[in-house]
């Protein structure tokens, strides 16, 4: 009964990967996003690097690294790096790892938001005043035409002055003093 149950499931895996050649092949594949796709299917399309880093898989993500060769500036379908998944999930010590493999921790995903942008929207502070330690480029405006700052400072009451959120506070100093630092 066992086998019969797993042929069913690998003639299930091979008619999906089959019909994701397909799209990729007929170019539909580029007019979906992997956020429009079942999520199951997303799951399986997701390259394993990214899957280590959302499972908070620190020695998955070296062993891909180090072991496989994979890129550490790959992207999936939405632009994202690994750098900007790890910033998502606000896992620090990933993103240490990834920096210190040369991670281009300026890369822009497809709505223009880099790393810090991330870490600043996700509210990880600690993985911005990491990512701080490389000198990222604060100037840089995502879509909606936001520095990782001006994220930041939307917490801000407009009327008051006063911080709606003291973690968003010390990240747009953090910002700040670099800023400063670097001229």
């Amino acid at each position: 009964m066992f086998m019969a149950w797993l042929v069913l499931a690998v003639a299930c895996i091979c008619l999906l990967y089959e019909g994701y050649r397909h799209l990729k092949k007929t170019g539909y594949l580029k007019m979906l996003s992997v956020d429009d796709m079942n999520p199951l299917l997303a799951n399986l399309i997701e390259p394993p690097l990214f899957k280590a880093i959302r499972n908070d898989d620190y020695d998955g993500v070296k062993f891909q690294i180090v072991n496989k060769g994979v890129d550490v500036n790959l992207r999936n379908e939405r632009g994202d790096t690994a750098l900007i998944i790890a910033a998502c999930e606000g896992r620090t010590h990933i993103g240490l790892f990834l920096l210190r493999s040369h991670a281009d921790y300026n890369a822009q995903e497809k709505y223009g938001n880099t790393a810090l942008h991330e870490a600043v929207l996700w509210k990880h502070k600690q993985f911005v005043k990491m990512l701080l330690d490389y000198f990222p480029r604060t100037d840089i405006k995502n879509a909606g035409g936001n520095t990782a700052l001006m994220l930041a400072e939307q917490e801000k009451d407009p009327e008051t002055g006063m911080w709606k959120d003291k973690d968003m506070e010390e990240i747009a100093f953090m910002i700040r003093e670099m800023e400063k630092e670097c001229g």
